[in-house]
């Protein structure tokens, strides 16, 4: 008779379903962890780190105010494929935060590449009449997308003062965001 059960490599009939139950539960083990990688790394993305970035002097060097009394500080934009959200912003004398700085006016920009003189009053996001100043905003309130930069323009400044601004971002990947808002 030719069964499968004869010979010297006969399994009991059992066996066999006993090491398809455990590969089955070896198998839904692994995808239970990749499933919570993925609510991990959601976690993440809905919640991004907060990171600092600060300015640098667009057309004169050490952000150093000239005779003009304009300055415009560059602080960067996302790379591609993420964005930033702007949780936090302020400026003041490089040197000291109590230093006065003359009638100086202070507006952040969103917007391309640019000089001072050639930034537009539509892309002024937050102006601030008070100098030194800070200021903390909500999630949402303004992205600075890929192709954008975020400004600091000081204008009445005192030339030669030399002067800071910088912020704390959220930077993150928007269509990981998107997809995460999907299967939540």
């Amino acid at each position: 008779m030719n069964d499968d059960n004869d010979g010297p490599d006969a399994r009991p009939p059992g066996a066999l379903l006993d090491l398809l139950a455990k590969l089955h539960l070896t198998l839904g083990g692994v995808q239970a962890a990749i499933e919570e990688n993925d609510k991990a790394r959601r976690r993440l993305q809905n919640n991004p780190v907060l990171a600092p970035v600060s300015g640098t002097s667009v057309g004169v060097t050490n952000n150093v105010v000239p005779a003009s009394g304009i300055l415009l500080l560059d602080l960067g934009g996302p790379q591609t494929g993420r964005e930033w959200r702007v949780r936090f912003v302020n400026f003041s004398d490089a040197g000291n935060w109590a230093t006065t700085m003359g009638s100086a006016v202070a507006q952040f920009y969103v917007g391309k590449n640019t000089t001072p003189t050639a930034v537009a009053p539509q892309q002024c996001r937050w102006p601030f009449v008070v100098c030194p100043n800070a200021a903390t905003f909500g999630s949402d309130e303004l992205p600075v997308r890929p192709s954008d930069r975020l400004y600091c323009l000081f204008t009445g400044a005192n030339a030669g003062q030399v002067l800071q601004a910088s912020a704390m971002i959220q930077d993150f990947d928007p269509s990981l965001l998107a997809r995460a808002s999907e299967t939540a």
